[in-house]
């Protein structure tokens, strides 16, 4: 949590990049531009350590915005399972590095210690009322945007980041008026941009293995759009991945991950 991995830089530079560059043809820029035309956007960072990713997409996010002349309320969710390193290094690198962020405060971001599976329970509205847990009155929104690296080192950790990315997902088409006409070509998607390793050698995670659970896992999930989410009972939620960048060593890569939604 205190260390800043080789991901952290690449994502954080690739976000940076795409929010502040003026490339018409720029596909991740139109992503963020249209989330941006909207009244609000959530943005995650899952895994946050010491909250660089998190602080690359906030200056990115105010700056685009700015550009845009938008006046869309932008809230940051940096979530970790190390309360020490939240408290110790996360909050007060947010706040150090706020000047550098327009028309940003302390009041656009909350701090999260909780696992990746509560995390996805949180969505689902299935932590227990009777917990005598501050959890149990936690309601979460879902988000439009989910950053992560390193976060698929082992099988677990793909197992429930594919799980998180998809019940978001479900929360965020369920929400959306226009789901009775499901047209995936004028819905927006959320969207998660991750910096990883393509193999954790030693910890056994890789790129593969969570693209096998995301399209396994979306499947699996089908009961919660009908019975949580009260989807439409045809609802057809298809993941895809995009590969952005590849360092050059080929061992690192920015992996996207969004939805198609129909009805079948």
């Amino acid at each position: 949590g205190f260390k800043i991995w080789d991901s952290s830089l690449d994502l954080g530079g690739f976000l940076i990049h795409h929010s502040i560059g003026r490339c018409d043809d720029d596909e991740i820029r139109s992503i963020f531009c249209s989330h941006l035309k909207e009244e609000s956007l959530r943005v995650l960072d899952i895994g946050c350590g010491q909250g660089l990713v998190a602080l690359s997409a906030t200056y990115g996010m105010s700056s685009l915005r700015s550009q845009l002349e938008s006046h869309c309320v932008i809230s940051y969710t940096l979530q970790d399972y190390d309360m020490e390193v939240l408290s110790k290094a996360t909050v007060s690198n947010v706040r150090s590095n706020l000047p550098l962020m327009r028309d940003t405060t302390m009041n656009n971001f909350k701090f999260f210690q909780v696992k990746w599976k509560t995390l996805s329970q949180l969505l689902l509205r299935e932590v227990p009322k009777e917990r005598r847990d501050p959890l149990s009155n936690v309601r979460l929104e879902a988000f439009e945007i989910l950053v992560g690296s390193d976060i698929l080192f082992s099988p677990d950790s793909c197992d429930d980041i594919a799980s998180l990315l998809i019940v978001n997902a479900l929360l965020y088409y369920s929400h959306k008026n226009e789901i009775a006409r499901l047209d995936s070509q004028r819905l927006l998607s959320p969207i998660a941009f991750i910096g990883t390793k393509k193999h954790y050698f030693g910890t056994n995670g890789s790129v593969q293995y969570f693209l096998h659970r995301l399209h396994t896992r979306s499947k699996e999930f089908r009961q919660y759009a009908l019975s949580v989410f009260s989807l439409p009972e045809n609802f057809e939620l298809r993941p895809f991945s995009k590969t952005y960048w590849t360092s050059p060593e080929k061992d690192r890569i920015i992996l996207s991950i969004a939805f198609h939604v129909s009805q079948e």
